[in-house]
């Protein structure tokens, strides 16, 4: 009886570490329902003003290479038939500005437009 006691004191006393535990019975990790992505979301977009230097067709993709900006970035598939590649090759090729607007983290270019001309003052 001393024994069985002894046993039964052993066991309730004995430490569970979590390998012990079968993979069923495991607990699962929390995710979290917050967002905290929230501050590298806005990061990822960059707006610039740049004149291309190279604008070429690879493997199906457009890649564009910019004069001050390091890197290649690449046409957005939904840009790729359209004015965002015409201001591309004409800024190319006349060496004129444009605005672009890339997702940083795909370096994907999600828009394109022509420079604004500013006319200067005759104060």
């Amino acid at each position: 009886m001393f024994r069985i006691s002894l046993l039964l004191l052993a066991l309730m006393t004995a430490r569970v570490e979590a390998s012990d535990l079968p993979t069923a019975s495991k607990p699962k990790p929390s995710k979290s329902k917050l967002n905290t992505q929230i501050y590298e979301q806005e990061s990822e977009t960059k707006s610039f003003t740049d004149t291309v230097k190279v604008l070429r067709e690879v493997a199906g993709t457009h890649q564009v290479f910019f004069n001050s900006q390091n890197g290649v970035f690449y046409l957005d598939a939904s840009l790729e038939s359209g004015s965002a590649q015409n201001f591309l090759a004409m800024s190319q090729s006349k060496k004129m500005a444009v605005k672009v607007t890339v997702d940083m983290a795909t370096r994907q270019i999600t828009s394109v437009s022509q420079q604004d001309k500013v006319e200067p003052r005759g104060d």
